[in-house]
């Protein structure tokens, strides 16, 4: 008998997931699941014992002697799913984010004239001609949201898979520029890193505003930092096509700006050979 090599032990992960590898609590490695098919070997088995065969003689020809296998590598493992997503649309309760979400992508989210319609992130591909990118709707930010108020923090660790980020506002709030930093603070205050983000400003609900005074304003006021406010009607349509083609361009930008990760190479730890 040769004896036989274990089965590879195969666990499949949804795209998006971060898998951390652990030693001891300690963390070793870090893996980004971020294409399909993709594979990467965790742990090493241990190396193959030798079968009775090896042990056989001219004179001793079926010997019961056998050298049995080392122990495999064993290692915690904690997965974590980030939703795969190109774009975040990040805003008050109320400030039309399903309707914006439904009126550009094939997705259907709850629509209604009440706060926190949305209770879990809803995806929806949009196509602008060259290819379509995933758009996703987040629940509803609030003040102290960073802090657990409300329902959008548990949902804003997904946003670090964004490209760029649309911050929606109304257009018929008389605060725009405060409702618009309040967003910003509570990202912020959930992550830094998420601050860092590309963003631009769409005001939605324009075809229900009084005055364009405001949405003037802080359009001027964003101008020199390069940020775009884009005034929108996810209702009438208006201004929507503007909206995906300056995101999808600003997405195309980052991706084209980021470094290619490289090739992930397992590298086990040595095995003591010795008796």
């Amino acid at each position: 008998m040769h004896g036989l090599n274990a089965p590879d032990l195969i666990i499949k992960v949804p795209v998006g997931t971060i898998a951390y590898v652990k030693d001891g609590g300690e963390m070793v490695r870090k893996i980004d699941f971020r294409t399909q098919g993709q594979r990467v070997k965790v742990a090493r088995g241990g190396k193959g014992g030798r079968g009775n065969v090896h042990f056989a003689t001219a004179t001793y020809k079926a010997p019961r002697d056998f050298q049995p296998g080392e122990k495999g590598e064993q290692f915690d493992i904690h997965l974590d799913m980030y939703l795969p997503l190109d774009v975040g649309i990040v805003g008050m309760p109320n400030s039309g984010k399903s309707a914006l979400l439904s009126a550009i992508s094939g997705a259907r989210p709850q629509v209604a004239e009440y706060d926190f319609t949305t209770r879990e992130p809803v995806l929806g591909a949009v196509d602008d001609g060259k290819g379509k990118i995933i758009w996703a709707e987040m629940p509803a930010i609030i003040e102290s949201s960073s802090s657990g108020k409300g329902l959008g923090c548990r949902f804003l660790k997904h946003l670090s898979r964004a490209h760029v980020l649309v911050f929606l506002l109304d257009a018929t709030s008389p605060h725009l520029a405060a409702d618009l930093a309040c967003l910003r603070r509570e990202i912020e205050n959930f992550n830094p890193d998420l601050a860092a983000l590309k963003y631009l400003v769409a005001v939605n609900k324009i075809d229900l505003a009084d005055s364009h005074e405001e949405v003037d304003r802080l359009a001027s006021r964003l101008a020199s930092d390069g940020i775009q406010v884009l005034p929108v009607s996810a209702a009438k349509g208006t201004g929507l096509k503007e909206l995906v083609e300056s995101v999808h361009k600003m997405v195309t930008e980052d991706v084209l700006s980021q470094p290619l990760e490289p090739e992930i190479i397992f590298r086990p730890r040595p095995v003591d050979r010795r008796d």
